[in-house]
């Protein structure tokens, strides 16, 4: 059996909170820097390319699940 892994990418903006939602309690808002876990792809209401990220911990839970536009992340890790 072949998994096929996730793709993850780096956070290049912070978000602004109308745009992501925390999961895990204490967990912080995302921000520059984060790596994140992508997941579906969809646009939003002016046609823009966006994507549901999950920064997960060490721990293998999700901190938070937030809408990034593509330009947002850097290229796939």
């Amino acid at each position: 059996m072949n998994h096929k892994v996730a793709p993850r990418a780096e956070l290049l903006v912070s978000i602004p909170s109308s745009r992501y939602r925390i999961i895990l309690e204490y967990s912080e808002p995302p921000k520059k820097g984060d790596i994140v876990t992508l997941d579906q792809g969809f646009t939003d209401s002016g046609g823009k390319e966006m994507v549901l990220a999950y920064c997960i911990n060490e721990n293998g839970a999700s901190r938070y699940e937030a809408e990034v536009y593509e330009s947002e992340i850097g290229p796939d890790l």
